[in-house]
């Protein structure tokens, strides 16, 4: 799978790798082809005194050495061309994976680890692909290539790189080893490096309010000094082997020049020879020299790569069914729903029904299963016993956007687009919105007044998460684009905490002033739910209580409680 993958990649730049396949080989040729004409020139015009042939030579000289970097500018920009074509195709393939995935899927990964897989990762990916692997064979072309014309002048020659290559191969695959497992921490660092800097500054006003820029700033150096000591160690890394290399590469042509000045005093050569085993031995010492930081990016590459090949190959355990259907109203029912997270159930033995024009309310404490509820409800996830079902049919039967378009959600934690008012309200209608239907929902949201006081009213651009914005008005923007898209469920998972009771209540008799629709609120407030047709109170993940606000006072169990705790004058009466 993961190498049908990588030849998708390379099938896509296929014109692309013919062109400096074409560029590389003529190159190549060039490089093997120069030295001869240097040797011609050394024998023949210096030493036989034959200047009629030098402005000739001269000339085919001057273009073999200019042409190969004619040709390696072309064959460095269409490569780097592939490095960015690789990691754009690679980008949207994470990306849309990524977009594809469950619920649990999020909760076992933070932000900056996804977008360091999208970035950084397909980075390194798209350029082995490109500059950097052409440029591995270009190396490998111009060792054998040089070699065996060096061999072809003189075999004694020979012997020096023909030593020296096996030990730069041993030092350069020993390196490599520790130097994956570097590679591996040191993407998996940048990561939480980014975690910790992106949540300073996505929090800065919580961390200034509560007085903890110090313990963020320990906080985010602590993350930037193991991250340094992880890249420091791979820098020594690449030194230690890159020296002995670099040593080795070096001490080659001396060594070849030495046997070669032998050979000529013992007349088994010409001097036009030893300059071309200068030339040869010179070709030969650059490409070793470059082994070591082509190793570097290799095994950052495969660090991305297993990262990257892990979301790719994760398959979303929530599957698209094949019932298609046009018609978005009706009952939804929960029917013995269960849900375990591992071995710990998080939910059991849950049923209830909502019906058009019926509101169903969830209540409980923190963790009792009430958001649970509404992400199984818009199929973020799915039971593990039990089923979810819309008019008799199983949601997970149930193509994705049929399911998808029967209910909105609106949750407490309400994310904003770096985009207007406008845009923002219409984000899931937006190619059907009508203007005057996103003022309607806005104007049902309770949204409308502090919109029209913004500096350019609808058309306002607010900022990443709504900055500028308060809580409340956030909430009712999020609200207004559940509003627009007029689906049968509406779900407010716990939306309007930052509401006051006034607008709350607006809100809620809008709704139900409606008729047909179908609401479900999860919340911890009793103003939230008091008046929905039925309420359910959770305890652990169970169904402890259910009724009318009424009967489940009379109950005198877990849902007085609350109401005592948020309205302890009525306990007195």
């Amino acid at each position: 799978m993961k190498k049908h993958r990588l030849l998708g990649y390379a099938r896509k730049n296929v014109h692309l790798y013919i062109f400096c396949a074409i560029m590389l080989i003529l190159q190549v040729s060039i490089r093997v082809i120069a030295p001869t004409l240097l040797a011609r020139i050394v024998d023949e015009v210096i030493g036989g005194k034959n200047y009629a042939i030098f402005p000739r030579l001269l000339c085919f000289m001057a273009l073999a050495y200019l042409m190969p970097g004619v040709l390696g500018y072309f064959q460095e920009y269409t490569s780097d061309k592939i490095s960015k074509r690789t990691s754009c195709f690679l980008r949207h393939d994470v990306f849309t994976a990524i977009t594809k995935q469950d619920g649990d899927f999020f909760s076992s990964r933070t932000p900056a680890d996804l977008m360091s897989r999208t970035t950084s990762d397909t980075d390194n990916i798209g350029f082995i692909f490109g500059f950097c692997g052409i440029f591995l064979i270009e190396i490998i072309c111009i060792i054998l290539t040089q070699f065996f014309a060096l061999v072809r002048v003189n075999w004694k020659c020979g012997i020096v790189p023909l030593i020296c290559m096996p030990i730069i191969g041993y030092l350069a695959i020993k390196s490599e080893k520790k130097g994956d497992k570097l590679s591996d921490s040191i993407s998996d660092k940048r990561a939480d490096l980014n975690q910790a800097a992106s949540e300073a500054i996505m929090g800065v006003r919580t961390v200034k309010s509560f007085g903890k820029e110090e313990k963020e700033k320990e906080r985010f150096s602590r993350e930037a000094s193991m991250f340094r000591r992880l890249s420091t160690s791979f820098d020594s890394l690449w030194v230690n082997w890159c020296t002995p290399q670099s040593v080795i590469a070096l001490i080659m042509a001396p060594l070849a020049i030495l046997i070669g000045g032998i050979e000529v005093i013992n007349g088994n050569m010409s001097f036009g020879d030893l300059t071309m085993i200068l030339e040869y031995t010179s070709e030969l010492s650059w490409p070793m020299m470059e082994i070591g930081w082509l190793l570097v990016e290799i095994s950052n590459a495969r660090a991305g790569w297993r990262k990257v090949s892990a979301i790719l190959d994760r398959k979303s355990k929530i599957s698209d069914g094949e019932i298609s259907t046009d018609d978005h109203r009706g009952v939804m029912k929960f029917e013995h729903v269960s849900f375990k997270n591992g071995d710990k159930e998080l939910l059991h033995d849950v049923s209830f029904e909502i019906t058009p024009g019926k509101t169903l309310a969830v209540m409980g404490p923190s963790g009792s299963g009430k958001s649970l509820i509404a992400s199984l409800a818009v199929r973020f996830l799915d039971p593990t016993d039990g089923r979810v079902t819309i008019n008799g049919v199983d949601m997970r039967d149930m193509t994705l956007r049929s399911a998808k378009d029967f209910s909105s959600i609106v949750t407490q934690d309400v994310f904003l687009f770096s985009d207007s008012v406008k845009n923002n309200i219409a984000l899931g209608s937006r190619k059907t919105a009508k203007e005057e239907d996103i003022k309607s929902a806005a104007k049902d949201a309770e949204a409308s007044s502090f919109i029209e006081k913004l500096e350019n009213g609808w058309d306002t651009v607010i900022g990443e998460r709504g900055v500028g914005l308060s809580g409340g008005q956030k909430q009712r923007l999020s609200i207004a684009r559940a509003f627009l898209r007029k689906n049968q469920l509406l779900i407010l998972d716990d939306a309007t905490s930052a509401l006051d009771m006034e607008t709350e209540r607006d809100i809620e008799r809008t709704i139900r002033e409606e008729g047909s629709r179908s609401l479900l609120i999860t919340a911890h407030r009793i103003s939230a739910v008091s008046s929905a047709d039925e309420i359910i109170v959770l305890e652990d993940g169970r169904i402890a209580e259910r009724g009318t606000h009424s009967e489940l006072l009379s109950k005198r169990g877990l849902y007085w409680e609350t109401y005592i705790s948020q309205y302890p004058e009525e306990g007195d009466n």
